[in-house]
């Protein structure tokens, strides 16, 4: 049994949860045993106490593209299960130079990998590079449609290309070519003359939530429903717009069953309060004070998900800089923020953290533990021949003793 260190969350069918980390396998026999994690939840758990998860799926990490931040990745899963990790300084094996990619698990691809377990396989993802998603672009989410056969799905990516302006580029993953490819679909979404630029974008798996700018820079808010079926629109979804401004520092917003949430800190005159800001679908939902923060900063690596059953949901919430996850020397804490209910505002433990049953860790085996076990076997293997020795040795004087006797 191991507790992981979650490098991002992703919402699955069924009302499940789906996490990916890097970790260590510490029953391999060869290397250093770091792999590649797929984790799932159990369905619709109804308290951070019933949250459990499973392995899906591990590889090898060597066969796999790096990234130059382990928690500056993006992950999306469809409804078949397939998940998508992708960053926008990707490595492909052997290569210095960073650009948008990643890598995919899917549990209908075969593989020749030999250090592949479970069911499934995984791809490496990369991109031209002309690939025009960068660290000035605005957005970058995934979502997917419908591929025409069942249980097939297609990865689609949007985003502001040059941080200015209203139109969405969108991209697509072709999964027909290995590696993968990122490439661009030459189609752009106008989301209206309204809106003049967007500072943010979140995209779940029905919704789009856009923050922006209107004339004379006018805050605004925007939803709309993206598709769900191919072929790729050439013409985006409507947006709502409607008034909606948060405080300036708030966590990065999470989607659950078509609401948007978040976690803000408001400023005072003597400090800080904070706050739960969120949207419904139709209006903005009124703020919920928190007791505290669920974090001692609104950095922005925290890893956060939202889980939850049909009274009460929660917001899992794992504050790390995870590029350097195995290094430190104490696992991961995970924390829950109570969204909804009685309770709302309040922050639980999650009792289990990220826990497998499998002998897997977010910490690799110390060289120093290796080396004692070894000497503690030769110290053992030559206190046994010397007792055998001293044994053997007496033996044969008995034996010489009684022949001279005779």
């Amino acid at each position: 049994m191991g507790q992981l260190t979650v490098n991002c969350f992703a919402e699955g069918a069924s009302n499940t949860l789906y996490a990916f980390a890097f970790g260590y396998d510490l029953s391999a026999k060869t290397g250093d045993g770091a792999v590649a994690i797929l984790l799932q939840s159990n369905s619709s758990p109804s308290t951070p106490d019933a949250l459990t998860w499973q392995v899906v799926s591990t590889i090898n990490k060597s066969e796999l593209f790096s990234f130059m931040n382990n928690s500056d990745i993006r992950c999306t899963a469809d409804p078949s299960g397939g998940f998508l990790v992708i960053s926008q300084d990707a490595f492909a094996l052997g290569s210095s130079q960073g650009r948008p990619g990643g890598f995919r698990y899917d549990p209908n691809l075969t593989t020749s990998s030999t250090t592949t377990t479970g069911k499934g396989g995984w791809v490496n993802v990369d991109s031209p590079l002309s690939y025009s998603w960068t660290d000035i672009s605005v957005g970058g989410d995934f979502f997917y449609l419908t591929a025409g056969s069942p249980n097939s799905y297609n990865f689609y990516q949007a985003y502001i290309h040059n941080g200015f302006g209203n139109s969405l580029t969108i991209g697509m993953l072709n999964k027909a070519v290995t590696p993968n490819m990122l490439v661009s679909t030459n189609t752009t979404w106008s989301l209206g003359s309204s809106v003049t630029s967007v500072d943010r974008l979140k995209l779940s798996a029905t919704t789009m939530f856009m923050w922006g700018a209107g004339a004379s820079s006018n805050p605004l808010f925007g939803v709309a429903t993206l598709p769900q079926t191919g072929p790729l629109s050439t013409t985006g979804p409507s947006l709502k717009l409607g008034n909606y401004t948060t405080p300036v520092k708030c966590a990065s917003p999470q989607v659950y069953n078509e609401k948007l949430y978040q976690y803000c800190a408001v400023n005072q005159v003597h400090g800080q309060t904070y706050e739960i800001d969120g949207w419904d679908g139709t209006k903005a939902m009124s703020p919920i004070s928190m007791t505290q923060s669920p974090t001692d900063t609104m950095d922005s690596y925290t890893v956060s998900a939202v889980f939850g059953d049909s009274s009460t949901s929660y917001m899992l919430i794992q504050s790390a800089n995870t590029a350097s996850a195995g290094a430190s020397t104490a696992p991961v804490q995970v924390k829950a923020l109570v969204l909804s209910g009685t309770a709302a505002g309040t922050i639980v433990d999650v009792p289990n953290n990220v826990t497998v049953s499998d002998n897997l860790s977010y910490q690799a085996k110390p060289a120093s533990q290796t080396g004692s076990n070894l000497l503690m076997t030769l110290i053992i293997i030559f206190v046994v021949l010397a007792i055998c020795g001293g044994l053997c040795g007496s033996n044969k004087k008995k034996i010489k003793a009684i022949i001279l006797y005779e």
